[in-house]
C-alpha cells in the first residue's frame, strides 16, 4: 500500500523501494507489477519497464499486458511494436474501450498505419 502511495505522490524511486521490500515478504500482485512499472515510467526507465512486463507476463492478465506494453512502445515511438503488441491486445479483448483511443494515437503520431 505504501508503494501505491509513494508512486500516486509521484515519488516513484521511493515507491520502488517500498515494492521491493514488500516483495521480499510477499508475492507481489499483478496490479503491484503494474504500478512498479509506472514507477519506471515516472523514471524514464523503459528498458527496465518492459524487461519487468516480459518476464513476469503470467502475473499480469494478458489483455492488461499487452494494453501496457503497446502504450509503452507507443511512448518511446517504437511504433510497429506498439502497433503488434496492441493487436495482440484487440485479438484478446476485442470489446475494451480503450481500443480506439489507442489505435487513434498511433495514428495520429503519423508514423504508422491504422492498427485496424
Amino acid at each position: 500500500m505504501l508503494g501505491f502511495v509513494l508512486n500516486r505522490e509521484n515519488r516513484p524511486a521511493e515507491s520502488l523501494t517500498s515494492y521491493t521490500q514488500a516483495a521480499a515478504l510477499t508475492r507481489p500482485t499483478a496490479d503491484d507489477l503494474i504500478s512498479v512499472g509506472l514507477d519506471y515510467v515516472l523514471l524514464d526507465d523503459y528498458r527496465m519497464l518492459l524487461n519487468g512486463w516480459r518476464k513476469r507476463s503470467r502475473l499480469i492478465a494478458q489483455t492488461r499486458r499487452w494494453y501496457y506494453l503497446g502504450r509503452t512502445y507507443y511512448t518511446k515511438a517504437r511504433l510497429g511494436e506498439a502497433r503488434n503488441a496492441l493487436r495482440r491486445f484487440l485479438d484478446l479483448d476485442s470489446s475494451n474501450a480503450g481500443r480506439k483511443q489507442s489505435r487513434a494515437d498511433i495514428r495520429n503520431r503519423g508514423k504508422a498505419p491504422p492498427l485496424l
